[in-house]
């Protein structure tokens, strides 16, 4: 396995040619790619190919959609995010054929290069919508549907690969010792410098040494196996979900990877964290979200059922997407009030503690971390009087 050619990025020809040989290995027969018509924007960071195929039948469309990452790609720099998060789809994708029905959660899967760096997965065709239009632009009613059937299809999706995650070991091995390791080690969506942050809170509020061992307890809860460790998406953004018809499907699998459930299903309650269009879900649909959530985990995990054992599990969650926040946006927010898509980075960390500190209330868990975030919450609103809360998303105003 070596890189395509330091310095010298894959020509649109040579990655055609590579994604019909990686298309008639997997189908045992000949495939030819015929029109292959661009659909992502110039400077977006993975090239999008809509290719037709011939021929098509019944264990081939009409259509693929051929995703690239572009420019120099390369797998031997696994220190970049970009090669990082390509391998991360790649095993993902691969994982999801054998852990559920293919095409269940996500677009199939029809093959990928892990030299070249491509992925081919099902077109979902032109005509479909994302979470974000239900959200942003539509009624109370149809926002609730689409949140519901969100949160169904990541029960389902984590309930199916609950038990499976040895497939999952199996197809990351394969690739070899190097990839399996950056893989394991190298954070995804987490905590990359867990003491500089414990550091950057105690500078501005007193730490309290229970505290910073609930902290830690918390990550280690999230990262490690228990009953609710399983494959999850990593980053289940509205622009991450598509409605084709009345089927929903998640796309976009550069974050997955094996980890503690509910980091997915917290995404409403603490206001969708990795994502551009963050709001608030209104506080007595949170309940049924997850409610719903809960019921279908309950498949695979008996322990769902259980309220200690699941409140437990949501707390830590939630504390894991706060800290995760506060990495990422308190130094800077501390001095400035960054506008990210359709809310500033301080309201998004005021609307998260706020969310923490009312789940560990609720289930009594984590007080010393409560604590500090309510702390911390005081301290921020007395230097951000100005800033407004975090708004109810459009659709429930």
């Amino acid at each position: 396995m070596t890189p395509t050619s330091a310095g010298e990025p894959l020509s649109r020809q040579a990655l055609l040619d590579a994604v019909e040989r990686a298309l008639s290995q997997r189908l045992g027969r000949a495939i030819r790619v015929g029109a292959a018509t661009e659909i992502s924007a110039p400077e977006r960071r993975n090239l999008l190919l809509r290719c037709s195929l011939e021929p098509f039948g019944e264990d081939a469309p009409a259509t693929v959609i051929v995703k690239h990452v572009r420019g120099d790609y390369d797998p031997a720099r696994l220190d970049s995010w970009d090669t990082i998060r390509f391998l991360r789809e790649l095993c993902g994708a691969s994982f999801l054929e054998v852990a559920a029905r293919p095409g269940a959660h996500l677009p199939r899967f029809f093959g990928g290069d892990v030299e070249r760096g491509f992925v081919v997965l099902e077109d979902l065709g032109p005509h479909h919508q994302s979470l974000v239009e239900p959200l942003l632009e539509q009624d109370a009613a149809s926002a609730e549907r689409a949140l519901l059937a969100y949160v169904e299809r990541l029960g389902r999706l984590h309930a199916d690969c609950s038990g499976r995650l040895s497939a999952y070991d199996e197809i990351v091995h394969a690739f070899g010792s190097r990839i399996r390791s950056a893989l394991a080690n190298r954070h995804v969506v987490g905590i990359a410098r867990p003491k500089a942050l414990i550091e950057k809170l105690a500078s501005m509020i007193e730490v309290h040494p229970d505290a910073e061992r609930e902290f830690h307890e918390a990550l280690a809860m999230v990262a490690g196996p228990g009953p609710f460790h399983t494959f999850v998406h990593g980053d289940p953004c509205p622009d991450n979900v598509f409605y084709v018809g009345d089927s929903l499907r998640l796309i976009d699998l550069e974050f997955a990877h094996p980890a503690l459930a509910l980091v997915d299903a917290m995404y409403p309650r603490m206001g969708f964290p990795t994502c551009w269009c963050a709001n608030r879900v209104p506080r007595e649909l949170i309940g049924r979200l997850e409610t719903a959530y809960r019921r279908e985990l309950l498949r695979a995990c008996p322990e769902a059922g259980d309220d200690r054992v699941f409140g437990s599990a949501l707390v830590d969650a939630c504390g894991y997407w706060l800290f995760i926040s506060l990495e990422w946006m308190l130094e800077r927010a501390l001095t400035e009030d960054e506008r990210w898509g359709i809310s500033g980075k301080r309201a998004r960390i005021l609307a998260r503690l706020e969310s923490f500190i009312e789940a560990a209330e609720h289930f009594q868990r984590r007080i010393a971390l409560r604590d500090l975030a309510a702390r911390l919450l005081d301290s921020l609103r007395g230097s951000w009087a100005a800033v407004e809360p975090l708004p109810v998303y459009p659709a429930f105003l």
